[in-house]
């Protein structure tokens, strides 16, 4: 990331919570009847994660440098899921990416405008979205989080990179 021209952020929650690990490992159990805990424990993409950042100006170019370095150093990347598409309820690129070892570690590149959402502003409505279980308030919150992310502007060229994914 740092020879790209980025910087790593919050690197302190790059570990998943148990209780966050506890619930998505519930979650996925509750979706599949048939999934043993093991699976569903190992299914679980994110309990190692990376947050990086990079300018608007270079941001495109910088991730994709950035995912050819990995390759190179062995790391295999199975998804880039790209969630800059306009009028959801998140911008950024997540990337899901296996160590030689097969230790998944997911990958999220913003830049400084979106990592400031993110990080701020939609990230006490996303934690009460993710726990409710009324639809209504649920609609409320996602409404919430697409205003938040309405002011982040889409870096050049991003929307070119890995499979675009619409969330609302």
């Amino acid at each position: 990331v740092e020879s790209a021209g980025g910087g790593l952020h919050g690197l302190e929650y790059r570990l998943k919570s148990e209780p966050s690990l506890e619930r998505k490992i519930t979650q996925k159990l509750a979706e599949n009847p048939g999934l043993t805990p093991t699976d569903a424990m190992l299914s679980v993409s994110d309990s190692l994660r990376y947050t990086a950042t990079f300018s608007d100006e270079n941001y495109s170019e910088s991730v994709k440098s950035t995912l050819a370095e990995l390759q190179g150093r062995g790391l295999v990347v199975d998804i880039v899921k790209n969630y800059w598409e306009k009028g959801d309820d998140y911008d950024g690129i997540n990337v899901r990416m296996k160590a030689l070892d097969d230790l998944k570690v997911e990958l999220q590149f913003h830049t400084p405008m979106s990592l400031d959402v993110k990080d701020g502003e939609s990230h006490p409505i996303y934690e009460k979205l993710r726990t409710t279980n009324d639809p209504t308030m649920a609609k409320q919150l996602k409404d919430a989080l697409v205003k938040a992310w309405a002011k982040v502007s889409v870096p050049v060229a991003a929307l070119a990179i890995g499979t675009l994914i619409k969330t609302s």
